[in-house]
Formats: structure tokens, sequence, C-alpha cells
């Protein structure tokens, strides 16, 4: 009766075993699977600075821009033709602000001479 006893308490001690290490095997999965969707958004949402391109080509109708790192950024040609007025422009105004804030430097640096 003892060893009956004993079996009984082992058989609920391994299925309460069994429910925790499920329990904790459907937590460690949900997290798993929330941080699979997470880095998949990463991915979607990369972004790559570029500074200096390292290749500059158009091919089927897409303007292929090559980054050092080895990420392209491909824009269909219709999209950007359409864009571009206000692509010119906004890089036009962000030069003059280099252009002004450089004259700027220099003025200050002759003025202290």
């Amino acid at each position: 009766m003892i060893l009956k006893t004993e079996l009984v308490q082992d058989l609920k001690n391994l299925n309460e075993a069994y429910d925790y290490l499920a329990h904790s095997f459907d937590e460690i999965n949900t997290e798993r699977l929330a941080l699979k969707e997470e880095l998949a958004e990463l991915k979607r949402n990369k972004i790559v600075y570029i500074k200096d391109a390292t290749g500059i080509c158009c091919n089927d109708g897409e303007l292929i821009v090559e980054h050092s790192s080895g990420d392209m950024l491909i824009w269909e040609v219709k999209s950007l033709l359409e864009d571009l007025p206000f692509i010119v422009t906004q890089v036009a105004k962000e030069v003059r602000k280099e252009v002004d804030e450089n004259i700027k430097m220099l003025k200050e640096d002759i003025s202290k001479l």
C-alpha cells in the first residue's frame, strides 16, 4: 500500500512538472513569436544612411542606388519622376543651409584674424 501511495504521489508530481513545463514552453514560444515579429518589423523598417553611394544605375524601370554595406535602394522610376520636384526643392534647401552655415563660420573665422 505504501508503494502504491508513493507511485500515486510520483505520478502526481510528474503531472505537475509536465504542466509546469508545458506552460513554460507556451510562454517561451509566445515570447519567441513576439520577438520574431519584432525582428520582421525592424527589417521592414530598416533605415540605411547613405553618405556615399557605391553605385547608381537604372534597369527595368527602376533606379538602383547601392551602398557600401551591400544594401540597395530600389525606386520605381515613374514614382521617382513624380516625386523629383519635391526632392530637388528639399535638397536645394538643405544644401543652401549648409552653404550659409559654412559662409557664416568663415566670416567668424576671418573676423577673428
